[in-house]
């Protein structure tokens, strides 16, 4: 079963895409801090990380750069589900992104895509 981690420093927007993508199918890790997802990616093997943008200490910006440094083109791929895609949509795929979604407007689209990216569970009620 394919593993996501989500990180968002709001902790009931975080519960609500656990409880979203596990509803899905999918085994789902949620964080309230990019330090902690981290550290997890260490013991934990993930399939996908969806994270937010603006977070304190180390935003979503910075994640994507310190999980490039850490791991290189092994890290898992990496997809921004944020308030602010008009301003950081450019800036993140460069940085390798694999995509933007805009909050909470595109859910429907993001789910789509990961299900394209790492696949469906068959036990997914959709």
């Amino acid at each position: 079963m394919a593993t996501i981690f989500i990180v968002d420093d709001e902790q009931d927007i975080s519960e609500i895409l656990v409880k979203s993508f596990k509803n899905h199918g999918y085994d789902v890790i949620g964080f309230t801090s990019s330090e902690t997802l981290i550290r997890s990616l260490t013991d934990i093997k993930c399939s996908l990380i969806i994270s937010d943008i603006k977070m304190p200490s180390i935003n979503g910006i910075d994640l994507l750069k310190l999980m490039k440094q850490k791991l290189g083109d092994r890290h898992p791929p990496i997809v921004y589900f944020t308030a602010f895609k008009e301003t950081y949509d450019e800036e993140l795929l460069e940085l390798g992104a694999d995509a933007v979604f805009q909050k909470p407007t595109m859910f429907d689209e993001m789910v789509e895509y990961v299900e394209s990216k790492i696949g469906r569970n068959s036990s997914s009620p959709n």
